[in-house]
């Protein structure tokens, strides 16, 4: 994976949190019910964490960000 030492990841409070309840199995429909959003934007904030991570896929989104302790 492309993430070296040094290297710093700035995710916002609201793609941690959508990572969170991805973590939980929770869809981007049930993420955007819960947080009060769009689908669509909780599809991008998921494509955004995801992107910043580095990751291929949501999966591996949630994965990294337990990993490096952006999540538990």
């Amino acid at each position: 994976m492309g993430i070296g030492i040094g290297v710093s990841i700035d995710l916002t409070p609201r793609e941690i949190e959508c990572l969170e309840l991805a973590a939980d199995g929770k869809s981007e429909w049930e993420i955007s019910r819960i947080l009060g959003i769009s689908e669509h934007t909780s599809e991008k904030h998921l494509l955004n964490a995801k992107t910043k991570l580095g990751a291929v896929n949501r999966t591996q989104a949630v994965a990294v960000a337990i990993r490096l302790g952006f999540i538990s």
